[in-house]
């Protein structure tokens, strides 16, 4: 886009506090091409940020719950972090940016797609995020929410079920 540094910045945090996501305003308001987005953004070696985790695939594995990954990154991503932490057998699914039309959460039309897809029933559904807006948007559709953040972490949440 030929943007300076601070200027891409700026916009940036724009799209993704009025979207949910800068892909998304990109996409729907700059008319990028959303597959050359996704393969410059996530051209990157995965194993320099995540390690497997054992514990947290055996905590998934022994829950007794259809569980899906919502993501408002794209699938490809999605399931390189899954390969790269040991969790990709833990998913039953996986609804990425691509597959809700590039809408993202917390829009509406997102969890709509989400839900649609899945086939979940939002009053038997327990949603993890660490957006307390997604968390918000999931509980406008009757679903059950937890924050995840650094303080109280998946696994601690998890461990509760």
């Amino acid at each position: 886009m030929k943007l300076a540094p601070e200027e891409a910045d700026k916009m940036r945090i724009k799209y993704r506090d009025s979207f949910g996501s800068s892909l998304v305003g990109l996409y729907h308001i700059e008319k990028i091409d959303p597959a050359a987005y996704e393969k410059y953004v996530y051209d990157i070696d995965y194993s320099q940020y995540l390690s497997h985790n054992g514990e947290l695939a055996e905590i998934l594995n022994s829950l007794p719950y259809e569980k899906v990954v919502y993501t408002n990154g794209a699938e490809r991503h999605a399931r390189a972090v899954l390969e790269q932490t040991g969790l990709g057998g833990c998913f039953k699914k996986i609804v990425a940016i691509e597959n809700v039309f590039y809408y993202a959460k917390p829009m509406p039309q997102s969890f709509r797609e989400m839900m649609r897809i899945t086939g979940i029933n939002a009053s038997e559904t327990l949603f993890f995020d660490d957006q307390e807006r997604n968390l918000e948007a999931a509980a406008k559709f009757g679903m059950g929410t937890a924050l995840v953040s650094e303080k109280t972490g998946i696994i601690e949440l998890l461990r509760e079920l």
